[in-house]
């Protein structure tokens, strides 16, 4: 992706939305069917039958790919060079040239999901990292305990927490 200017100097990385294929797309979003001459001189619909799987028709390489992301091309660039030097790309069918731009897109695209951050999705996610390291505590059971101890907006409370969770949930609760 590209680079933003954050609050004060630091460079921050973000992530592209992708609303459509790359150009080798042709009108209304799908791939264009084409016809290929064989070997012997015959002009045929595109299939996949000449298609021979050595890794040798990628005349671009890993090192150009990692040139490309070091100069902060965007996922869908560097798709629409691996699709111009591909040697097979045009003798595939329609669905295998699908399925390769939709493969290298989920490879060189970043993605990310942004959740909120409340003391469940933590609880959880402490959970899911080590269990043991946070007594095995699931957002379930810190519910419980928060209903329990009866916190309400406003109240005083006094907390002993080793793991910092609990007092999250707690502080998250009284609304502070």
């Amino acid at each position: 992706g590209r680079l933003v200017r954050a609050e004060g100097d630091e460079m921050l990385p973000t992530l592209e939305i992708l609303t459509s294929t790359t150009s080798s797309a042709g009108e209304g979003g799908e791939l264009q069917e084409g016809v290929v001459v064989s070997a012997d001189g015959t002009a045929r619909k595109n299939d996949n039958r000449d298609l021979v799987d050595d890794n040798a028709s990628q005349a671009c390489t890993q090192e150009d790919v990692r040139r490309m992301r070091e100069e902060g091309r965007t996922g869908a660039q560097i798709v629409e060079r691996l699709v111009s030097s591909s040697a097979t790309f045009e003798g595939k069918t329609t669905f295998a040239k699908a399925k390769y731009i939709k493969r290298k897109l989920k490879k060189y695209t970043p993605r990310a999901r942004v959740i909120r951050t409340t003391a469940e999705t933590v609880c959880n996610l402490y959970f899911l990292k080590d269990p043991m390291r946070y007594m095995s505590l699931r957002p379930d059971s810190l519910a419980q305990i928060l209903s329990y101890c009866n916190a309400y907006p406003g109240c005083r409370a006094c907390v002993f927490d080793t793991g910092g969770i609990v007092t999250a949930s707690l502080v998250e609760r009284l609304g502070r």
